[in-house]
């Protein structure tokens, strides 16, 4: 199965020390598509890069971790927007972002419908996320919402996460209408918990009633990696995970939606799939970074039942 992700990365600048800083690059659906590359899914990622020396140090190093770039286009006059992290003694995440004249802001910019889907029609599966759409200029999102009903009407599988940035958007109103516009067409809703209740000012009694009203094939849950829930047609289960005190929490529902999509890609149940995100996502957050080297992982047993399943 060939999956496309789509949205931003950036060029990234972790803050450790007074004016120490280490430099790299993650985004939520690029560190999704990486991760699937390290579970040797066939994963591609649709963005827009410059022409300059740090675009073509970013697509050389997509392509040794195994990243397919033939849906990256470059522009002429923009470069690859950057951000700034802290990380909190809890591992909590800060951030500061620089991307007002990021070339991905601008890739949908005077593209037809017809020539979007005439680059991603290979894919069986299109992973998007709510920053994927908050990046992109006004005019544009209309664009990427008939791309989206073009996908579905051809059976691609939509995959859809959620992530909530609150300065991406003019107001909370905004944001909740886009996830309103979307999530008809979505095959598999990643949410936050967290962030569909400030997206839709929900209680946390209100959330659970939320949920099961979605007309949304398949929906799993993140609460935080204490455990997750999982709704299929009119069934409902959660799944408990373990708890574990994280060294950095960058990337741990990106690479926890990475490893539940490889999973349900290779027909595993959805309940093994979310044991297989927690396993990936478990070993993420014990490294500083968004992107952990393979070399680092074990992903050995991660789709197995018996190894997982507790």
């Amino acid at each position: 199965m060939k999956v496309i992700s789509f949205g931003e990365c950036m060029l990234e600048v972790k803050v450790q020390e007074g004016l120490k800083a280490r430099f790299g690059y993650g985004g939520d659906t690029f560190n999704t598509a990486y991760y699937l590359a390290q579970l040797g899914v066939n994963s591609a990622y649709a963005t827009a890069l410059g022409k300059d020396n740090l675009s073509q140090w970013l697509l050389n190093d997509w392509q040794e971790s195994g990243i397919s770039t033939k849906l990256v286009t470059l522009s002429e006059n923009k470069t690859p927007g950057i951000y700034t992290i802290h990380t909190d003694e809890q591992g909590e995440r800060s951030f500061n972002y620089w991307r007002e004249n990021s070339a991905a802001r601008f890739m949908l910019n005077d593209k037809t419908v017809a020539q979007l889907l005439s680059n991603v029609e290979s894919g069986d599966m299109f992973y998007f996320s709510l920053i994927s759409i908050a990046i992109l200029i006004q005019d544009s999102r209309p664009v990427f919402l008939e791309l989206l009903k073009n996908l579905a009407s051809q059976g691609v599988t939509l995959a859809f996460d959620n992530n909530y940035r609150p300065s991406l958007w003019p107001d909370r109103k905004t944001a909740r209408s886009w996830v309103e516009k979307v999530t008809p067409w979505v095959d598999i809703y990643l949410p936050s918990k967290e962030d569909e209740m400030a997206i839709f000012e929900l209680s946390e009694a209100e959330s659970a009633d939320h949920f099961s009203t979605l007309e949304i094939p398949e929906i799993v849950v993140k609460n935080g990696g204490q455990s997750c829930q999982l709704l299929q047609r009119n069934t409902s289960s959660t799944v408990e995970l373990s708890t574990l005190k994280p060294l950095d929490t960058t990337a741990a529902g990106d690479s926890f939606n990475a490893g539940y999509l490889a999973a349900r890609s290779l027909g595993r149940s959805p309940n093994t799939a979310a044991r297989a995100g927690h396993y990936l996502a478990s070993q993420v957050i014990m490294h500083e970074g968004s992107l952990v080297p393979f070399k680092d992982l074990d992903l050995e047993g991660i789709y197995e039942v018996d190894s997982i399943d507790r």
